[in-house]
């Protein structure tokens, strides 16, 4: 016997949109809280659902939040939610899936999570330096700032990453020590980011940033 109350939350207009964050993941979804304690619920969720459809690998998420509080958190209910279809009998059935989630388990130490500036300075690092602390490379600086304005990073964020990195790397500086090049940069973002070819991409239904990033794994998430 069906349970009427299931069938009217999964119609209402928040069970709809949750069952989206789960299942609709070939495009982006942007979604106003409900509470401090939803957000971090729901998106582990939907890793879940990019893990073990095979959508993705662990190796290639990139889970990136605005509170450094709720990275714990989520990391947590990640790994909770990855564990109930290896116990649930009713999986027991789909062995594909179950042999997905179990790969993932093992791999979760290669799961990138982390707050958004901590994001934003690793995105350029990686890019401006080449992956190395040998060399500057200001094709690399300006492909990444493209890359952080294109997933959305604050301005303040980004524009206070991209003055650190380039004071330590990038001279000369001016009177006020700061690097003369971030004038240039922030024009080159602002060209960019004013032009009809950046409007048309981020009107796009599916938008694929490439973001490279190496990470040291010392232990298990």
């Amino acid at each position: 016997m069906t349970d009427s109350r299931v069938s009217k939350v999964s119609k209402s207009p928040e069970g709809i949109e949750r069952l989206r964050i789960r299942e609709d993941l070939e495009v982006n979804l942007l979604r106003v809280a409900a509470g401090p304690s939803d957000n971090p619920t729901e998106l582990a969720k939907r890793l879940v659902a990019l893990v073990s459809t095979g959508s993705a690998m662990v190796d290639q998420i990139a889970a990136v939040i605005l509170a450094r509080k709720a990275i714990i958190t989520l990391k947590e209910r990640f790994r909770s939610h990855l564990i109930e279809p290896v116990g649930d009998e009713a999986a027991g059935s789909d062995e594909a899936v179950r042999a997905k989630v179990v790969s993932a388990i093992g791999e979760l130490d290669q799961v990138f999570i982390d707050a958004l500036q901590a994001f934003c300075t690793k995105l350029l690092r990686e890019r401006a330096l080449g992956g190395t602390q040998e060399g500057f490379s200001w094709s690399g600086m300006i492909h990444g700032v493209l890359a952080a304005a294109a997933v959305e990073i604050p301005s303040g964020i980004l524009r206070n990453t991209c003055k650190d990195i380039l004071s330590e790397y990038a001279n000369p500086t001016d009177k006020s020590w700061e690097s003369r090049g971030l004038v240039e940069l922030d024009q080159a973002l602002e060209t960019v980011c004013t032009s009809e070819l950046w409007a048309r991409a981020r009107n796009a239904e599916k938008l694929v940033v490439e973001v490279p990033l190496s990470l040291q794994h010392r232990g298990a998430v």
